[in-house]
C-alpha cells in the first residue's frame, strides 16, 4: 500500500512539475501538424491566429489557414492540445459568435483559466 502511495505522489508532481505553457510560435507547429495529418494535405500556409484570452491569461489559440479551415490549441500542455478542428470556415473572435456558442467557448476558457491558476 505505501509503494502504490509512493508511486502515485511520484506521478502527480511528475505532472505538475514537467506541465508548462504553450506560447503561439509552438502552437502553430503543433496546429499545422495536427491540420495537415487531419486533412490529408501538405504545405499548408497559416492565415492568421487569434488568442483567446480569459481574464488576461491566454486559454487558447485558434489557429486560421489560407486553404480553408482551422484548429483550437490549448495554451497549456496539460489540457489535451487539439480543443477543435474544422477543415472549413475560419475562427473569428468569441464574441461575433451567437450566445450559446459564445457559453461554450467561454467555459472551455474557464475550465483552462482555472487549471493554469491553480496549477492542477
Amino acid at each position: 500500500m505505501k509503494k502504490l502511495f509512493l508511486l502515485a505522489v511520484f506521478f502527480f508532481l511528475n505532472i505538475t512539475l514537467f506541465s508548462a505553457e504553450i506560447d503561439s510560435c509552438y502552437a502553430k507547429i503543433i496546429g499545422r501538424n495536427f491540420f495537415e495529418e487531419f486533412t490529408n494535405q501538405t504545405n499548408t500556409t497559416i492565415n492568421n491566429i487569434v488568442e483567446n484570452k480569459y481574464n488576461f491569461v491566454t486559454t487558447f489559440y485558434a489557429i486560421n489557414f489560407k486553404e480553408g479551415g482551422f484548429i483550437l490549441i490549448s495554451a497549456d500542455d496539460r489540457v489535451s492540445p487539439v480543443i477543435s478542428i474544422s477543415n472549413s470556415g475560419l475562427f473569428t473572435e468569441i464574441s461575433q459568435f451567437i450566445p450559446p456558442k459564445q457559453t461554450i467557448f467561454n467555459n472551455y476558457s474557464a475550465q483552462i483559466y482555472e487549471l493554469i491558476l491553480n496549477g492542477i
